[in-house]
């Protein structure tokens, strides 16, 4: 097998890998990880369990706050050095890419190949023999199986007999989107516990974080293979004051004044209550002030009630900003970001100075040092649960709406005045990007990190938005004269398909705006655009220009995007001249998509997902970008029979029956079951065991429009059921059956 096929797999996996996710990585800075001397006890509790304890999950749980990633920093630097970590995945929702399972699989395999060449070799083989093996309409079995289960195996022959004990850390389960209720947490537990197995795995543990929530003790209680740890068991009071006088001494202080005193230290360690994130953040907001304010800003927080909560805190460094005004609708717009940016980027996007704003707010923001390419984050994910609830942040409440039209806006102004024809400077169309030389130079030097961002999630923030009348000015001054310029430069960023989806939802968006002026005619130039993005995709896709050159040429002739003034000039201009042959309007076959034998089931109402049915996966398809979006093994040996979607495609019904080992259905239960796209949440509605005589009906489902009452028959009966979000039953219905098919 030729080196470079081998290398070209091994990068492969490289690019699908969340390098960001890795307890190390720059984009995680400024670690939180414990001071030395603190967090003594725990960590060695920790560290027994790991010596004593064969093939566990170790789960250390606690409420926001209380150091749980600083902890899994501390441990995974600590095995790191010791070359014991395996493998490591830090959650967070400030990062999509690190909010959700989609590429937990390839990043821990990268990292386990990174971790020993064993390990690599045998993950090498597996991409070679299967190429396809990455595709995200793979069973993520197989992938796992494939990619961690097998290297995994590999190294643990090597380690058997070898006292040295090899961990893997999952830090902030809590974080992985969309939160309470996530099916995905179920899978990854499943997936970890799949690792554990085997006669060689004594030395080999997971350790995870989290907060307690229902859902995430759920998943837990589905294996005996949890060790779970309260980290409320360990007192932390005197790693906080150890923490506190450590922070004091290095900030320093008159030497003819003790500062602070021991009565104000008390009372401070009092406050804080054992939460380490508002010990920290009071040090950061004193490190703000000239060492001559700092001991009355102390005794003023002292005697005011802003230590009484995170909330408080939170507050009360808002409100002493002297951009208070300005600075709560700052933080709501970081946080509304589709991916974070550096200071200098931030402000070339929202088009005006952020840092001054951001410098008044830094006790809550993590702040790079002036012309650093390092990224704006918030310290704690605490903000984003206090600024986006009224009830607490109140009177600092920021609409994210507001926040979404705000971006939605600078995007598109940063667009119309930025993008251009060839914008690159690429010049030849016939080149392939990977054909042309110093392509990534080029692309870096013409398209800053402000600029793609605006290519690729305008439209995100633009379906989240109201309609706004400066919104709506540059939106129709872009469908008339960017479009084509836009769809060039998401080629060249590689985000093309996640455009096509997102335009789709966008355009349904667009649509229920009433006052936006030629609102139809907008409307026609964005469908124009996503059916040229969707039939050229493939073209485009590897030549940016070809969208000058091929895909506006032949586009229909009568469709809006050709006949506009400004791009018909294009039309003119191309090297594909068409004399006659073309079709006036666009055809009814937008994209032919192939599900490599999996099964069709049920289309949602809008067209726009359908349900696929492989094996024991159900899968939801995004047919207009042609991507896979989630998928959820309703576990071994069972068949599904039917599906439903909700009218507003927030919900799947699904009917299942077990099937025995010689593949024919048993007498077991017919499961009914509601899965929440939005949440990823599964709730069983219903398992009644059947008679075999109807099973012969296969479980007939449908759903109501708000996927909150699901309808489901038997030969004998129909029942009809109503369940709350959290799967709480409202009520239940039975009938005796004497009529047609279900239909919702």
């Amino acid at each position: 097998m030729p080196d470079q096929v081998r290398q070209d797999a091994w990068t492969k996996l490289g690019n699908l890998c969340v390098h960001s996710a890795k307890f190390d990585s720059p984009q995680r800075q400024p670690f939180s990880q414990c001071l030395q001397g603190t967090r003594v006890q725990l960590l060695d509790a920790l560290r027994k369990t790991i010596r004593t304890q064969d093939q566990k999950i170790i789960w250390l749980f606690g409420e926001s706050g209380t150091g749980k990633s600083a902890i899994a920093h501390t441990l995974a630097q600590e095995f790191s050095s010791s070359d014991a970590l395996a493998a490591s995945f830090f959650f967070s929702r400030r990062h999509d890419i690190r909010s959700t399972t989609d590429r937990f699989i390839p990043t821990i395999a990268y990292q386990l190949g990174l971790f020993h060449p064993h390990a690599q070799i045998k993950i090498i083989d597996a991409l070679v023999r299967d190429p396809a093996l990455l595709d995200p309409d793979r069973s993520r079995e197989d992938q796992l199986t494939r990619l961690i289960l097998a290297p995994l195996r590999e190294l643990k022959m090597g380690w058997k007999d070898s006292k040295r004990k090899i961990l893997m850390i999952l830090d902030a389960l809590d974080e992985c989107e969309p939160g309470l209720g996530n099916h995905q947490l179920r899978q990854l537990v499943y997936f970890c516990v799949k690792a554990l197995q085997g006669e060689n795995s004594a030395n080999f543990h997971v350790v995870m974080t989290s907060r307690p929530y229902d859902s995430i003790n759920d998943a837990m209680s589905q294996t005996s293979s949890i060790i779970p740890l309260d980290i409320d068991d360990y007192n932390a009071s005197e790693d906080i004051e150890l923490f506190l006088r450590s922070s004091f001494r290095r900030m320093g202080s008159h030497p003819s004044v003790l500062w602070p005193s021991e009565s104000d230290l008390s009372l401070l360690l009092e406050k804080v209550a054992r939460r380490f994130i508002v010990a920290t953040t009071v040090m950061r907001m004193l490190e703000q002030k000239r060492p001559p304010e700092r001991r009355s800003f102390l005794c003023t927080l002292l005697q005011t009630g802003q230590l009484n909560s995170i909330d408080e805190l939170y507050r009360g460094v808002i409100t002493t900003s002297q951009y208070s005004s300005k600075a709560a609708w700052l933080v709501v717009i970081i946080l509304s970001l589709q991916q974070p940016l550096s200071t200098p980027e931030l402000s070339h996007l929202l088009h005006f100075e952020v840092r001054p704003m951001l410098d008044s707010i830094a006790a809550i923001i993590s702040v790079p040092p002036t012309n650093s390419r390092e990224l704006v984050s918030t310290y704690h994910t605490s903000i984003r649960d206090f600024f986006w609830d009224a009830t607490r942040s109140q009177n600092l409440y920021v609409d994210p709406a507001v926040a979404h039209s705000h971006l939605a806006s600078s995007s598109l102004a940063l667009l119309n005045d930025s993008l251009t024809r060839d914008i690159c400077g690429l010049g030849d169309a016939s080149l392939l990007h990977s054909e042309i030389e110093d392509f990534d130079i080029k692309r870096e030097a013409a398209i800053s990190s402000a600029l793609e961002y605006a290519v690729t999630h305008w439209l995100h923030h633009l379906h989240e938005s109201p309609p706004d009348s400066r919104l709506q000015e540059l939106l129709s001054l872009f469908a008339k004269q960017h479009i084509l310029h836009w769809i060039e430069a998401a080629s060249i960023v590689g985000s093309l398909n996640s455009c096509i989806a997102s335009l789709f939802k966008a355009l349904a968006r667009v649509k229920t705006w009433q006052s936006i002026a030629d609102q139809e005619y907008i409307n026609d130039l964005l469908y124009d655009a996503y059916r040229l993005m969707n039939e050229f995709l493939d073209c485009i896709s590897e030549s940016s220009l070809h969208v000058y050159h091929t895909a506006i040429p032949l586009c229909p002739t009568q469709a809006s995007l050709r006949l506009e003034e400004h791009y018909a000039a294009h039309v003119k201009k191309a090297s594909t001249v068409v004399i006659e042959g073309l079709d006036d309007k666009w055809s009814p076959i937008i994209r032919e998509i192939s599900f490599n034998g999996g099964l069709v089931v049920c289309v949602s109402f809008d067209a726009r997902l359908v349900a696929v049915v492989r094996k024991t996966i159900v899968e939801i398809w995004d047919i207009t970008a042609g991507l896979m979006r989630t998928s959820h093994d309703i576990s071994a040996r069972r068949s599904i029979f039917n599906c439903a979607f909700a009218r507003d495609s927030s919900s799947l019904a699904y009917s299942s029956v077990y099937q025995n080992s010689i593949g024919r259905l048993s007498n077991s239960s017919l499961e009914v079951h509601v899965w929440s796209l939005s949440t990823n949440m599964v709730l069983l509605i219903d398992n009644t065991p059947p008679s075999t005589k109807s099973l012969r009906l296969r479980g007939e489902v449908a759903i109501s429009s708000l996927g909150d009452r699901v309808a489901w028959a038997t030969e004998e009966t129909l029942s009809v059921s109503s369940k709350d979000r959290n799967g709480a039953a409202q009520f239940s219905l039975n009938f005796k059956r004497n009529f047609g098919d279900v239909t919702s």
